[in-house]
């Protein structure tokens, strides 16, 4: 083998995975020997995935997806979703969502939602089928009750954090309380009717029935009603529907972890 289809190879492996690949070949005429290399995780690398908002790009003070905010508090009025489904978050009357350039974990931007006026919403779309999992990267302060994300009708809530306690309501929930608060939290759960779960900092906290009723659009920060509309802060949001694998779970977590300096 020649360098140039060796790097041809590796590139290639790299691109489809964007995981650690290991590569190994032995030609006596070329070289002998192993290659491992380490590419940047992309979500998009697992299948599934419905809805990526991300503070580092893509925020925008004109309802329109123009004007990108700059300066602390500029008020957020459209934030693009990276998972290539179109289901940006808008609303030209937004006044609750406030950018800060280094209030996330690690040094990275958060958006701070307020406890009163207009949310940021996505396009109405035919509702998820479960499973549904969402990994967040959110920080709700310890006396609040607030919803990090819902649907846009119905009782889809996907998360509720009061204090200690931790719910997935889909027309039923499923919750936990007497939780250590943990400041900022990678959170993930899985929506999926009686076998639903969920996960702080990478350990299961609960298990059990959520409901089947599932999102037919995007809500953030209050439940469809407008409900639980206490303060929180928020760095990333990711969610799947798909039955992701563990080693798919592992690298999602890994990913968040690593990138905001978590647990």
């Amino acid at each position: 083998m020649n360098l140039q289809t060796f790097i041809a190879t590796v590139l290639t492996a790299l691109s489809a995975s964007g995981q650690v690949v290991p590569y190994t070949f032995s030609d006596p005429q070329t070289y002998i020997g192993t290659v491992q290399t380490n590419a940047p995780f992309n979500p998009l690398s697992i299948g599934g995935c419905v809805l990526w908002l991300n503070t580092s790009s893509g925020l925008y003070k004109s309802e329109y997806g123009t004007n990108s905010v700059v300066v602390t508090n500029d008020v957020v009025k459209y934030w693009t979703d990276l998972s290539g489904t179109g289901s940006n978050c808008t609303n030209a009357s937004a006044t609750t969502s406030y950018y800060l350039p280094s209030g996330g974990p690690n040094g990275y931007p958060s958006i701070y939602v307020t406890n009163s006026g207009a949310r940021l919403r996505s396009k109405s779309f035919t509702a998820l089928v479960v499973p549904i999992w969402t990994f967040c990267v959110n920080y709700v302060p310890s006396n609040n009750t607030s919803v990090i994300l819902d649907g846009q009708t119905g009782s889809t809530r996907m998360l509720l954090q009061s204090g200690a306690t931790y719910q997935i309501y889909s027309g039923s929930g499923l919750s936990i309380g007497s939780q250590p608060f943990l400041g900022w939290t990678l959170t993930s759960y899985k929506d999926n009717g009686g076998s639903s779960l969920m996960r702080t900092n990478g350990v299961q906290i609960a298990a059990g029935g959520s409901g089947s009723q599932t999102p037919t659009g995007w809500n953030i920060g209050t439940d469809y009603t407008g409900a639980f509309a206490n303060p929180w802060y928020v760095s990333e949001i990711l969610v799947y529907q798909a039955n992701l694998t563990t080693q798919n779970i592992t690298n999602i977590e890994a990913y968040l972890r690593t990138k905001y300096n978590l647990y």
